[in-house]
């Protein structure tokens, strides 16, 4: 009994089962976890070592080099490069996909305790840190606080920080950008030389007298007791009366110390108001939006709190947001895509209620497909599937192809209760047994296109799509089992009475087909010419068609760096910020600004623009670019530097490396690729990512006079790094935290070199010298940071591209530096985004003629032939005729998602050969019609399924499709949404093509391979006899004798 007949036979049963699925599948909704993006781990460790008050050729030396020399070697490793300023190194170290990052991990840990020994003692922590899609913030807000500045870090830390924590499902919440006291120990230079003392002493003095140290044990009245010599400070007035050692004099006779705030640094601010930055951590296991919701009721229950007045807050990240929005276009998607194929099928079959049977396979179909996502979840599958923005957008591209088993089982059922007579219950099992190949065939063509994402799971396509796969994978498997069980069951009751003839349209459209589909077969040198033409066109298509690494949809966000004059203290950066936000702000609709965030300090700053979201967008990324251009104060001396655009899966644009020993060359270099790539109109704010190097004062010891009073290089530094540095000499504890204790010269005493000169320097005789006598002052450019790839040093020039791909614009770059003399040991090449697209674009290839070959070996298995199959599989060369045509015309760049929709399109277009092909075999095998009869009735007949799914298809693809067609129509095509919009138009492009040409040219290839087989039988026959006569002959002649 086949599957229809069971659904129809036991409909009592069938109902009871897909009541059952349906509630599991509604709990399976409830249980899925819901994440931003798929749950992946990449490849990377960065290994941060903070280190203050130095200079990047500093950090370089002594803790860059040491680090990158002991990880050279680490097994798997794929390449290594860093920074190095004047907060820290930062290290990236990038592994082999398939490493075990854990034992990496491990490994790293070991490499860096043996290192330790060789970088600098004040060195206090080194982090190590393992990017995952699932450790990015769900949301983040800005606290603001009316009151004290006292008050706010109580606020934070005492009350909104641990309520916080408490939620179920939160993980951590990261606190940035506060104001911390500290105890400061400002020093004054003239008691200092008064009292015959220098920092150094001063500084030693703090940290010898802050400890406490266990002494061992004691035995006293027959009692064990434990030592413990306690000597950390209690109190800030124990610190001010701490005696200098060999003096009488105290701490506080030559210092001013407090507990307070430090001098204001920095500042971030938000919409013009400054703040404090929050970011709330998930556990891995909970729900985004759960989690999202109860922080912000918290938030709201907090700011309504009687002790909070004066208490506020601002969301200004939300992953809980973006995917609602997308659950709420899945359903969009789905309520259309219904609608628009409801409208589809009572065009062509005229009956309301096959037109409600078939639309009902929609949300069945989406509700199953949530059960076996679940499912899947579980050993021995074991996937790790969620619903995020990635499978959401596999869902929604599925919402089309849901209705396709469905319609052709409909309509064949309706076929033959229609034309030849057959009763409700019959039509219903015959006509659904009849398709059952062929939407089984069609099924599996669309599902197994994505194994080759298995293969490709060293790109960023085969990671990042696996969860697009496994969610149409998922979605085809239900449409298909509701398209055979549930869709025959609901026919067999509600088929019922006598059923309209067809509408004359459609009757005179299938005789019109059956007369172009006789003349083709008459005049198959024209068809197979005209179907060569295309593929020939198509195939110089391609060559004017430009290729990218990934969609060229720019995040609704603007990134600038501001580089301030040297002169600038940090009023005269809080001044230009000021005006930086009100020009901006202040223009606030016509630049389509949501929230305005900026950091700045001294001489530097960046600001980040968030523009409204996709769907209130009223104009696009690039043009609100241009207008924030021009709306940016001119100070003199002020620069702006506009970071690289961030979209589809990272930041955008184009990078060449220029490689060398030497800084000061390879600046010069830079400088000269930087000046040829303005010249090329695609490339905009082209920008180095070298930091203009600070003025600095070298102070060079002269050792001939240091060492006339005893002293040394070391002892010298050691004094002036005490007066001056920021990093603490020591820690103080309050009741709920450890606070630093800061020593360093007042405010006054460090304004000026003349100052700087008369520092004292305890000599070995206990004399003091100023550093003036021992020392000289020269001005000189500090370095800048400093960036290595491959423990060499380099310096990237970049640009975000505008109005072309990277391929294109790729060549024009190599056309403008053919010409550029490099020394010897110096060399460029295009970043790592080039090589990515080349790598890509390989695999892709690969995974596309992969696709076809299991495509052509799913049919043959399914047809038990090899014929059949190699002639349906002239639809996927029919289907690239469209995509070509359509990427041209739509000027879209074939990227890693643009061949995604080839890889998937190759899948969906054989769907209609299977259909027809399956057909036409049917009607020769069962009815016993000659060859020329059966293709020609297979057609007709076919015709009408054939153009409700396709129709189905592309106007469930439209809302994906058509913005991107004509954004004159739809406004800005952009959002994370947009970046799937090549992979509509490839199947768009692709399935409209092909399915004109399968109803066109199908039926000739298909009576030329016959033809081929039958020519090929009689010749291999022939053959065979010619074989066989010589011997058959010689055994007559045997039985003779």
């Amino acid at each position: 009994m086949s599957l229809p007949e069971f659904s129809v036979r036991k409909p009592i049963g069938t109902l009871m089962v897909f009541l059952s699925l349906l509630v599991l599948g509604i709990l399976s909704w409830q249980r899925l976890p819901l994440a931003f993006f798929p749950d992946i781990s990449w490849p990377n460790l960065n290994i941060f070592i903070p280190y203050q008050s130095s200079s990047p050729q500093e950090v370089e030396q002594l803790i860059t080099i040491p680090v990158e020399e002991m990880m050279g070697t680490l097994s798997r490793l794929q390449s290594i490069s860093s920074r190095s300023g004047s907060n820290g190194a930062n290290i990236r170290l990038e592994f082999e996909w398939g490493t075990d990052m854990e034992l990496a991990s491990v490994e790293v840990r070991d490499r860096l305790d043996r290192v330790r020994a060789e970088l600098p003692e004040d060195v206090e922590r080194i982090y190590i840190r393992r990017w995952q899609t699932s450790d990015a913030p769900i949301i983040q807000f800005v606290v603001g606080w009316e009151g004290d500045k006292t008050e706010l870090y109580d606020i934070v830390q005492r009350m909104l920080v641990p309520y916080l924590q408490r939620i179920d499902g939160v993980a951590n919440v990261d606190v940035g950008g506060m104001d911390v006291k500290q105890v400061l120990v400002e020093l004054d230079q003239e008691r200092l030389q008064a009292h015959g003392l220098d920092p150094y002493q001063v500084a030693r003095a703090i940290r010898s007298n802050n400890v406490n140290v266990s002494a061992g044990w004691v035995m006293d009245g027959g009692k064990k007791f434990t030592l413990r010599t306690v000597g950390e400070f209690r109190s800030v007035e124990e610190i001010r009366k701490l005696p200098i050692r060999g003096t009488s004099v105290r701490l506080g006779d030559v210092a001013d110390v407090r507990y307070d705030f430090p001098e204001k640094r920095d500042y971030q601010r938000l919409n013009r108001a400054d703040a404090v930055r929050i970011q709330i951590y998930k556990e891995s296991t909970a729900n985004v939006v759960e989690v999202a919701r109860r922080v912000k009721e918290e938030l709201r229950r907090l700011s309504q709190q009687p002790q909070l007045r004066g208490f506020n807050y601002q969301i200004f990240r939300d992953q809980s947001v973006d995917i609602t929005r997308s659950l709420n276009a899945l359903g969009r998607a789905g309520l259309y895509g219904g609608l628009l194929a409801a409208g589809v099928l009572f065009f062509f079959l005229r009956k309301f209620r096959s037109t409600i049977i078939v639309v009902l396979a929609i949300p069945i179909s989406i509700v199953f497909t949530f059960l076996f996502m679940y499912l899947i979840r579980k050993p021995p599958i074991g996937s790790q599937i969620t619903i995020n923005i990635v499978s959401l957008s596999g869902l929604m591209f599925a919402v089309g192809m849901l209705v396709d088993p469905a319609v052709v089982v409909v309509e064949n059922i309706f076929r033959h209760k229609q034309e030849e007579g057959l009763g409700a219950l019959e039509a219903a099992v015959v006509g659904a047994r009849e398709v059952g190949t062929a939407v089984w065939a069609s099924g599996l063509t669309t599902m197994i296109v994505f194994l080759p994402l298995l293969f490709l799971q060293k790109t960023g396509m085969g990671r990042w799509m696996n969860d697009f796969g496994v969610a149409i994978c998922t979605a085809t498997l239900a449409s298909m089992l509701v398209a055979l069980t549930l869709i025959p069951l609901l026919a067999s009751r509600l088929f019922t009475g006598e059923e309209r003839a067809k509408a004359k349209s459609i009757v005179w459209l299938t005789e019109e087909y059956g007369r172009l589909v006789r003349w083709t077969l008459r005049h198959r040198g024209v068809s197979f010419a005209t179907a060569l033409l295309l593929f020939a066109g198509s195939l110089y298509l391609y060559t004017h068609i430009d290729r990218s690494y990934i969609p060229e949809v720019p995040e609704r966000e603007m990134g600038v760096h501001v580089v301030m004059p040297k002169s600038y203290s940090i009023e005269d950066a809080r001044r230009l910020f000021q005006a930086i936000e009100d020009s901006l702000l202040g223009h606030k609709e016509e630049l389509e600004i949501q929230n305005l965030a900026c950091y700045f300090s001294e001489r530097r700053g960046d600001f980040t623009v968030f523009f409204t979201p996709p769907e209130q967008a009223r104009k696009s990324t690039y043009v609100l670019y241009d207008l924030v251009r021009s709306r940016l104060p001119k100070f003199a001396g002020v620069e702006y530097h506009v970071r690289r655009m961030r979209g589809g899966g990272g930041e955008g644009g184009i990078e060449v490396e220029i490689r060398g020993p030497s800084m000061e060359v390879l600046k010069l270099l830079a400088e000269e690729v930087r000046s040829r790539l303005k010249s090329i109109p695609e490339l905009k704010d082209v920008d180095l990512d070298l930091e203009a190097g600070e003025e600095q004062v070298e102070i060079r010891v002269a050792r001939d006079k240091a060492q006339k009073y005893g002293l040394t290089t070391n002892q010298i530094a050691a004094t002036i790094f005490e007066a001056l540095s920021d990093r603490s000499s020591s820690k103080f504890k309050t009741q709920d935290r450890e606070a630093d204790i800061l020593v360093r010269l007042r405010e006054e005493d460090r304004m000026n070199v003349e100052k700087l000169q008369d520092l004292p320097v305890q000599a070995a005789s206990q004399s003091r010298v100023s550093l003036g006598s021992v020392a000289s002052f020269d001005l000189a450019r500090g370095p800048q940071e400093i960036t290595r790839q491959e423990r060499k040093s380099v310096i990237v020039v970049s640009a975000n591209v505008q109005g072309g791909g990277l391929y294109s614009v790729s060549q024009k770059v190599n056309q403008v530096l053919a010409g550029l003399e490099l020394p010897p040991g110096y060399s460029w090449q295009l970043g790592r985004m080039f090589w990515m697209m080349r790598r890509d674009e390989q695999s892709s290839w690969f995974a596309i003629g992969l696709a076809v070959l299991l495509v052509w070996m799913t049919m043959a298995s399914l047809f038990e032939s090899l014929l059949h199959p190699f002639t349906i599989l002239f639809s996927v060369p029919f289907a690239f005729i469209g995509v070509a045509f359509l990427f041209w015309a739509s000027h879209t760049s074939l990227d890693m998602m643009g061949r995604l929709g080839m890889m998937v399109a190759a899948g969906i277009v054989v769907n209609n050969g299977i259909i027809l092909v399956d057909h036409i075999n049917q009607l020769r095998r069962n009815r016993g019609l000659p060859l020329y009869e059966a293709v020609v009735l297979g057609c007709q007949h076919r015709l009408r399924p054939i153009l409700m799914t396709t129709l189905t298809t592309i106007i469930g693809l439209a809302p994906m499709v058509l913005p991107k067609l004509f954004p004159q129509l739809f406004g800005p095509v952009e959002g994370r949404s947009a970046s799937y919009a090549p992979v509509g138009i490839a199947v768009v492009g692709g399935l409209t093509v092909s399915t004109f040409l399968t109803l066109i040219v199908m039926p000739t290839i298909y009576i030329a391979m016959e033809d081929f087989s039958r020519w090929l039988a009689r010749v291999v026959g022939t053959a065979t006899s010619r074989q066989a006569g010589p011997g058959t002959a010689r055994t007559g002649m045997d039985e003779v004798n």
